[in-house]
């Protein structure tokens, strides 16, 4: 989802087709955040990324929810605003269901964000608002964040421990020279890929060498 807003004037843009709960994620830009003095539209886009779903977060720390949300800005010619002058402020909502799921203390989640080139998730100042279900965190950059929270006391830290569906149609054909495999990929929205694996006759094992 795309909403608009000016480049120096910034504003409150609400993503309701991304609703959680009943509540829609947020992202407050304040002015001169996206330019200084280009006084042109631009966007700030928001999407899901349920990617960050199956990244752990480290020891003690679960995800929450199924998908994180991937937060870009655009000028008016559709160029990337890769930089901030300023912080802004994102609000996400969340269910209880997803923090039960999750196993965690309510009163410790937090935004974060993944970063790829380290490999460790950087967390920004959060207010959780245990009333109405919502985390708003002040964030310096724009990325795809997600909710991760502290285990609570005496919970394990869980994992997706639910498979994928199978893959749709799957068949193969083979030639003298090449086997040929084909199929659909099974619909669930955290799936991370499809693994083929090979076996040597007489093995009929599932199990063998990655292709």
């Amino acid at each position: 989802q795309a909403e608009t807003v000016g480049l120096t004037d910034g504003g409150l843009l609400k993503f309701k087709d991304l609703a959680v709960g009943g509540k829609s994620p947020e992202v407050n830009v304040p002015g001169s955040c996206l330019s200084i003095s280009d006084s042109s539209t631009g966007k700030v886009e928001m999407a899901s990324d349920p990617t960050l779903s199956a990244i752990n977060p480290g020891e003690n720390e679960n995800f929450v929810g199924k998908s994180g949300y991937e937060i870009t800005a655009k000028d008016a010619n559709g160029n990337a605003i890769e930089t901030l002058n300023s912080d802004i402020t994102i609000t996400i909502p969340y269910t209880d269901a997803d923090v039960s799921a999750a196993g965690v203390t309510e009163s410790q989640m937090k935004v974060a964000a993944y970063d790829t080139s380290t490999q460790t998730w950087e967390s920004f100042p959060t207010t959780v608002d245990t009333t109405n279900n919502l985390l708003i965190a002040t964030v310096s950059h724009l990325s795809s964040f997600g909710v991760i929270g502290g285990t609570a006391a005496g919970s394990p830290t869980v994992s997706d421990s639910t498979p994928p569906a199978a893959v749709g149609n799957p068949h193969g054909s083979a030639t003298a020279s090449a086997v040929t495999l084909t199929g659909s990929d099974p619909s669930d929205s955290d799936l991370d890929s499809v693994e083929v694996l090979r076996n040597t006759p007489p093995s009929t094992a599932v199990s063998g060498d990655p292709l």
